[in-house]
């Protein structure tokens, strides 16, 4: 009887010991917090080579590296190469700086950590660091209601890369410096607004209506943009 005992508190010190264990190993690790800024995690990514690129010629190296908060939707390289095709540049040392810089802001925006979940199922409007008119900042439109598009011609391929003074979005194309007929085509709210115009264009004018609202040399205009709700009521 005494053999048998001290056989059973052996078996329940060793399982006690046992749990303590399993306990020690269950204990949540905590994650690494990342020590990237936005600038150094693109440069450790393959697919972003052009970007840091234009980064670097542009001198925006520094003001994407400070501390803060900013949002940075970044053009993959397969979305520079089809910009450069597109304006007929050879490379990215062809594309004058200050046109290039603008490019670039146009992708970001500052005091603001805008992860995927504030984008999917929203729409709406946000401010950029890229300046137009007036040196107001340039808008930029998201559509988040099928994947994240924005300004209708780019898209979220990979999203909510955390950096040390922001988030960085992987992007499919570069978000051209948008115009007044960007917002009108893009956001679904203004459909009946662009089929007016084209309409309107049937009729042969002196100056095609969707032709003057998409030439960014032109303007600088206010447009007043009636929605499909507002078309509605006037048709009835």
């Amino acid at each position: 009887m005494k053999t048998i005992q001290k056989l059973s508190l052996l078996v329940l010190a060793l399982i006690t010991i046992s749990a303590c264990s399993n306990d020690d190993d269950a204990t949540p690790q905590t994650n690494q917090e990342t020590t990237l800024n936005i600038v150094e995690t693109a440069q450790a990514n393959a697919e972003l080579i052009l970007l840091v690129e234009a980064v670097i010629q542009t001198g925006l190296t520094d003001a994407l590296s400070a501390s803060g908060e900013r949002t940075v939707f970044a053009p993959n390289n397969t979305a520079f190469t089809a910009f450069l095709n597109t304006n007929g540049f050879d490379s990215l040392a062809e594309v004058p700086n200050d046109i290039l810089t603008q490019v670039l802001l146009n992708h970001v925006i500052t005091d603001n950590n805008i992860t995927s979940s504030v984008l999917i199922g929203n729409r709406g409007y946000v401010n950029t660091l890229a300046t137009g008119p007036n040196d107001t900042n340039l808008s930029l439109y998201y559509n988040g209601m099928n994947g994240v598009m924005l300004n209708g011609a780019s898209t979220v391929t990979t999203a909510n890369i955390e950096t040390t003074n922001g988030i960085v979005h992987v992007v499919d194309a570069v978000i051209g410096l948008p115009t007044i007929a960007t917002f009108a085509t893009s956001n679904p709210d203004l459909s009946s607004l662009v089929a007016a115009l084209q309409l309107a264009d049937t009729g042969t004018p002196t100056v095609p209506y969707i032709e003057t609202v998409s030439n960014s040399q032109t303007g600088p205009f206010t447009v007043f943009a009636p929605t499909n709700d507002a078309f509605t009521a006037l048709l009835e």
